[in-house]
C-alpha cells in the first residue's frame, strides 16, 4: 500500500541508489523522507533552463577572467537564492494582497529588502535607518532554496570540473530530514551523505521603478511602507552597495501568474559580462569584510548588506553558510548519529558522511572545528572489545569528517572522495590569495 504513494522523482531517486547497491538504511531514508533528483526538486525544474545558462555564463566568467572559481560560484550561489527571495515574495504577496506589494520608502525610491535597514541610506553612507517588517521568506523557504540551488550547483561542478562526470545529486524534501542530500558517484561506486548547512552572505535588495505619478503619491511615505500596485512596476531590479542597479526585467502582470522563474530568464538573456564583473567585485567586497573577521561596528556601514552583520539588520544566527556556531554543533552531532546508527558496522565502506555548503566556517573554524577535524569513531562493544583494547584496528573505526565541500574550503579525510573531489574547485594561480 505504502508503494502506490511514492511518486515518480523518489522512485528515480530509489533506482539510483539500487544501483550502487546502497544499504537497507538509506533506501528507508529515501522512502521515508522523500529523496529526489535534484533536478526534479521543486524550485529547480520550472527554472532549470535559465539555472543552467546562468552557471554556463558566470563559469566562462571566471575562466576568461582568471577569477577563482570556487568565489565566482559562491556569489553566484547568493545572486540565485537572492531572485529566488524576490519571486517568492511577489508569489505569495500578489496573491493573498490584490496585486499590491508593500515597498520600502526612501526618497523617491522603492525597496524590497531582505535586511531590515534601508538600503539607500547605506548606499549614501547617511546611517543606519531600520526598516521595520523586511522582505525576508519564512525560515523554512530559505532553507528549502538554499539547500536546492548549493546542490544544484555543487552538482554541475562536480560533473564538469571532477573526476566523477556521471555524478547523481539527491535532496530531501523534507526540511527536518535525517539525512539531507546525497551526491551518487557511479564510477567509484561510491555514496557520500551530507548535512546542508547552507545560506547567503548578501541577497541584494530588489529596487522598483514606478511612473512619476505614482512616484508622487508616495513622497510623503520616506522611510515607511507603501503599497503599489503590480501593474505600475516598470522594472525591478538588483541594488548593490555601490549604487549599481542590475535590471531583472518586469513581474509578469496577473494574480493568475506563476512567479517562478522570470528574474533567472531575464538575467540568463541580458547579463554582459561587464555586469557579472560590477557584481562580482561587489560581492567580493563584502565578502572580505566579513573575513576580516571585525565587528560590525568597525566595518563601514555598507557592510550591514550582509546577513548576521548584526541588529537592526540582520542577527547574527543568520552567519552566511558553515559558519553558526549552532550549525557546526548540529552537524557535528548528526554526522556521529548516522555513523553510530548504521555506519560503524562492516559492509558501509562505500558510504562517507560530510556537510555541504556555500562558504566555509571563516570565523569559527579554529574555536569550533580545527580539533574535530580528524576524530574517529569506534564502537568497542560492536566487536566484543573492551574500552582498555586501545590498539583498534584501523578497519574498526571511521572519522567523523570524510569530507566537507563548500566553495571556499574544502576538507577530505575519506581518500577516495579526495580523489574524485580534490579538483573540482582548484583554483587558478593567481586567484590563490582569495582562498
Amino acid at each position: 500500500m505504502a508503494h502506490k504513494k511514492v511518486d515518480q522523482d523518489v522512485l528515480k531517486a530509489l533506482e539510483t541508489l539500487r544501483s550502487l547497491e546502497a544499504p537497507p538504511f538509506i533506501l528507508e531514508t529515501a522512502l521515508s523522507e522523500s529523496l529526489i533528483p535534484i533536478a526534479s526538486a521543486s524550485l529547480i525544474r520550472p527554472r532549470a533552463k535559465a539555472l543552467m545558462q546562468l552557471f554556463d555564463i558566470f563559469s566562462n566568467f571566471a575562466e576568461v577572467r582568471n577569477e577563482d572559481l570556487g568565489l565566482v560560484m559562491a556569489a553566484l550561489f547568493d545572486l540565485l537564492v537572492g531572485l529566488d527571495y524576490i519571486e517568492n515574495y511577489f508569489q505569495n504577496r500578489i496573491t493573498k494582497h490584490n496585486n499590491t506589494v508593500d515597498a520600502f520608502v526612501c526618497g523617491k525610491k522603492l525597496f524590497i529588502t531582505f535586511v531590515n535597514v534601508c538600503p539607500q541610506c547605506l548606499i549614501e553612507n547617511k546611517g543606519l535607518v531600520e526598516a521595520k517588517g523586511g522582505h525576508k521568506p519564512q525560515s523554512a523557504h530559505i532553507g528549502e532554496a538554499s539547500s536546492q540551488i548549493l546542490m544544484f550547483l555543487l552538482s554541475l561542478l562536480i560533473s564538469k570540473r571532477s573526476n566523477e562526470p556521471a555524478v547523481n545529486a539527491l535532496v530531501a524534501r523534507k526540511t527536518s530530514a535525517t539525512i539531507d542530500a546525497v551526491l551518487l558517484f557511479p564510477q567509484k561506486h561510491r555514496i557520500l551523505l551530507g548535512e546542508i548547512k547552507a545560506s547567503p552572505l548578501v541577497t541584494y535588495p530588489a529596487m522598483l521603478s514606478v511612473p512619476p505619478t505614482v512616484e508622487a503619491t508616495i513622497l510623503e511615505r520616506h522611510h515607511e511602507k507603501a503599497n503599489v500596485r503590480v501593474e505600475n512596476i516598470k522594472e525591478v531590479a538588483l541594488v548593490m552597495q555601490d549604487g549599481t542597479a542590475l535590471s531583472l526585467g518586469h513581474p509578469p502582470k496577473g494574480s493568475n501568474q506563476s512567479y517562478l522563474g522570470w528574474t533567472y530568464e531575464h538575467l540568463a538573456s541580458n547579463l554582459k559580462s561587464e555586469h557579472i564583473n560590477v557584481y562580482i567585485k561587489n560581492w567580493k567586497e563584502l565578502y572580505y569584510m566579513y573575513k576580516s573577521g571585525r565587528t560590525s561596528r568597525e566595518q563601514p556601514l555598507k557592510f550591514f548588506f550582509t546577513h548576521g552583520s548584526g541588529k537592526p539588520a540582520s542577527d547574527s544566527k543568520n552567519a552566511p553558510g558553515f559558519d553558526r556556531t549552532d550549525d557546526i554543533k548540529k552537524a557535528t552531532y548528526q554526522l556521529i548519529k548516522i555513523s553510530a546508527e548504521h555506519l560503524l558496522e562492516g559492509g558501509t565502506k562505500q558510504i562517507s558522511v560530510g556537510v555541504f555548503s556555500n562558504l566555509g566556517p571563516t570565523k569559527h573554524f579554529d574555536a569550533y572545528l580545527k580539533d574535530i577535524l580528524n576524530v574517529a569513531l569506534f564502537k568497542p562493544s560492536q566487536y566484543g572489545l573492551s574500552i582498555t583494547d586501545y590498539k583498534t584496528p584501523r578497519v574498526f573505526w571511521r572519522y567523523l569528517y570524510d569530507a566537507i565541500l563548500t566553495f571556499n574550503y574544502q576538507f577530505f579525510n575519506d581518500k577516495v572522495i579526495e580523489e574524485i573531489l580534490g579538483t573540482f574547485l582548484k583554483p587558478s594561480p593567481r586567484a590563490k590569495d582569495d582562498q
